[in-house]
């Protein structure tokens, strides 16, 4: 997955490079940790994604429980309207890990985003006082 592509799905957007997830037009907030959870599993769309493999890539420099991870797959089931029992999103693979349901779809290239990072000037070719 290109980091510079936003991604949509159902009624989403996600902005893989950003962490920030819209559904229409208003952004619905979720912390820097349920959205890497999130981009693990969009990353790895269709496959299941361990609990390990989770671990190890959201919370590589922490131990955490278990419970963790829970709170962040509670937090984006809320914010996508999804549901553990009929999941449209994220599939719960039972002691195992998670699946992303979902076809993507690459949207337009982040920098057409509203959050456009302001180009640097051009330097002048010739020194000031020369």
């Amino acid at each position: 997955m290109q980091a510079d592509r936003l991604l949509t799905f159902g009624l989403c957007c996600f902005d893989p490079y950003m962490g920030q997830l819209w559904r229409g037009k208003r952004e619905v907030k979720v912390t820097p940790k349920a959205a890497a959870v999130l981009c693990s599993l969009v990353e790895r769309a269709g496959q299941v994604v361990t609990k390990e493999e989770l671990f190890a890539t959201v919370w590589s420099d922490t131990v955490v429980s278990e419970a963790a991870l829970t709170a962040c797959i509670q937090e984006l089931r809320h914010a996508l309207d999804d549901q553990a029992r009929k999941p449209r999103y994220i599939e719960t693979v039972h002691r195992r890990g998670f699946r992303w349901l979902a076809p993507l779809r690459a949207a337009l290239p982040v920098s057409s985003s509203k959050f456009k990072v302001p180009s640097s000037p051009t330097p002048s070719p010739h020194p000031r006082g020369v």
